[in-house]
């Protein structure tokens, strides 16, 4: 597992594009 740290982040919406082989997933999160 892959874990981002993103306590010190800035609130907002952030778009996360995780890329394998032939694989692209985009993640929306959402820091409040």
């Amino acid at each position: 597992t892959e874990q981002i740290d993103l306590s010190n982040n800035a609130k907002g919406i952030y778009l996360i594009k995780i890329k394998s082989n032939d694989f692209v997933k985009v993640s929306k999160l959402i820091i409040e």
